[in-house]
């Protein structure tokens, strides 16, 4: 039983605290008491070595740039004199008229076949005639795999004569070999059931 009134009342002040902060301390605080501060440390160290690293690399690119090659913008092209004749200086193209510059053409797995897909005949005489002529390589490749080679059942592999013959007379009835320097290379199709260079079967030649 009270005896007087209350004139005084107390007042409690309860620190502000985000609801997430009491679960994430009672997580980690156990296990790891300064985590977000040693994550902070790690996050910032990394940062500050990329930036150094580069600045680093981009300094030394700047000086490779300038030392080795040197920029269109800085240095204003000369011109030499080679043998009496004048060409410029500065990459890519050595002179105006492109004379150290040729074009070559490679060509690979022709694979002219006896029994299989009658159109890769056909096909290289028209490279032979229109491409040669549109391009007009200093030279041509051809890496290997001239003929298929194969059996009509595409199981077993042999040489056979005609494929042979329709490459060479395509090279011949093109003209191929008078308007451009041609190089051909035999392919492991080339070489089936070639026991030596001396067989009987062996028509690359």
């Amino acid at each position: 039983m009270c005896n007087g009134d209350i004139s005084q009342t107390s007042s409690i002040s309860l620190p502000l605290i985000s609801p997430a902060a009491p679960v994430a301390r009672s997580l980690f605080s156990p296990f790891f008491p300064s985590l977000s501060t040693r994550m902070l440390k790690i996050c910032s160290s990394l940062v500050l070595t990329g930036l150094v690293s580069a600045c680093l690399i981009s300094l030394l690119l700047e000086i490779y740039d300038t030392a080795q090659h040197p920029k269109s913008t800085i240095i204003k092209p000369t011109r030499r004199t080679v043998r009496g004749q004048s060409w410029n200086s500065m990459p890519p193209y050595p002179g105006a008229q492109l004379d150290n510059i040729f074009w070559f053409v490679q060509v690979s797995d022709i694979h002219i076949s006896r029994f299989h897909d009658r159109r890769r005949a056909p096909d290289f005489e028209k490279f032979c005639t229109d491409t040669i002529n549109i391009i007009k390589p200093v030279l041509v490749l051809a890496t290997g795999d001239l003929t298929d080679a194969k059996t009509e059942s595409k199981v077993g592999s042999l040489q056979h004569e005609v494929e042979w013959q329709a490459y060479h007379n395509i090279l011949k009835r093109s003209r191929v070999l008078e308007r451009t320097k041609w190089i051909d290379i035999r392919g492991n199709h080339d070489a089936f059931n070639i026991i030596s260079l001396e067989s009987v079967n062996n028509y690359y030649r």
